[in-house]
């Protein structure tokens, strides 16, 4: 995609070839192509990002590294854009506190509509589905919902929470600074008791212990009988955990989690079990330490991965439900 005239071109490229190279090819290819006059001739001008199908640039994450190779990265549909251009914009960020976590949100200016605003922040969350269930507030005045009529400009203030209308807890300024620490203590180390899923669809209880630093999880004295128990200790980096979501909340009060880490040569699941309020805490301490920790390539490209899995499926829903209104 190019940013400027929105044109897509479509250009293939050895795996093997770093971005920079990429970019000179996809000028290159502009030059003959598209002959667009307006596109300089140093690649240095110019930034790879993700991007969506109909051409928009997704801010959430940075431009594509120019000194690594194109086979790094897994991402069909990407955006050209020049430096210059994206320099004057992201001129203001809107951080949300969000069900799971954070969320840090920039906009080109305070001008912004809340009701955009309020969309936005559901993308991210990824809550575009039940999205009628929710309200923005403002940090400062838990409780009140933000008429979304109005820009942001008119909020003089940038901090959000965002909250179910069903909530029992009546939010008041208090819960929400309470809110805003527990994501400051969220480093601290805490341990749970839980089911961990094996191969077999064997389980076995283990502590499952989260700090700032890391993931331990500890096996728990097992019969000797069960062969597929007898595992040792094991942690994980939090610099190489990516993602964290609630997997299936069962009629019996249960909960299955799971967290993905990064080996180095793929993106590996670990699936528990718990009890619903105590797989809800661990997410919820998981990815409010994720949101603190600066986001790798590896992660990021996972988050994007998860995000245009998301998307599929959505219009997958909306094709079904349009071919069952046809029929």
């Amino acid at each position: 995609m190019l940013e400027d005239a929105r044109q897509s071109v479509h250009v293939s490229v050895l795996a093997e070839a770093t971005v920079s190279d990429f970019i000179g090819l996809i000028l290159y290819k502009c030059y003959i192509d598209v002959q667009d006059p307006l596109l300089q001739d140093d690649v240095s001008n110019y930034n790879l990002r993700i991007a969506e199908e109909d051409g928009d640039i997704d801010d959430d994450f940075p431009p594509l590294d120019a000194n690594e190779t194109v086979g790094k990265f897994g991402f069909p549909v990407l955006g050209l854009v020049r430096k210059s251009l994206r320099s004057v914009k992201q001129t203001v960020v809107v951080t949300v506190k969000a069900p799971g976590g954070s969320s840090k949100i920039p906009f080109d200016n305070v001008q912004i509509g809340m009701q955009e605003v309020f969309e936005k922040v559901l993308k991210k969350r990824r809550l575009m589905r039940t999205g009628g269930d929710y309200v923005l507030e403002k940090l400062s005045e838990a409780g009140k919902p933000v008429d979304l009529t109005t820009s942001l400009a008119d909020q003089q203030t940038t901090d959000f929470i965002l909250v179910r209308k069903d909530s029992p807890q009546v939010q008041t300024k208090s819960d929400a600074a309470t809110s805003v620490q527990a994501t400051l203590t969220s480093h601290q180390y805490k341990s749970y008791r839980v089911t961990i899923s094996h191969k077999l669809r064997q389980t076995s209880e283990v502590q499952l212990g989260v700090s700032g630093e890391r993931i331990e999880v500890d096996p728990m004295q097992q019969p000797s009988f069960l062969f597929w128990t007898k595992s040792k200790p094991v942690s994980y980096d939090f610099d190489l955990i990516v993602w964290c979501e609630i997997m299936d909340e069962k009629h019996t009060g249960r909960t299955v989690f799971s967290f993905v880490h990064d080996t180095g040569l793929e993106f590996k699941s670990h699936f528990f079990e718990a009890q619903t309020a105590v797989a809800k805490e661990i997410v919820t301490q998981i990815n409010n330490i994720l949101e603190t920790k600066v986001a790798n390539e590896r992660r990021t490209q996972f988050v994007a991965m998860m995000n245009d899995k998301e998307k599929r499926k959505d219009k997958r829903i909306i094709k079904s439900r349009s071919a069952t209104i046809l029929s």
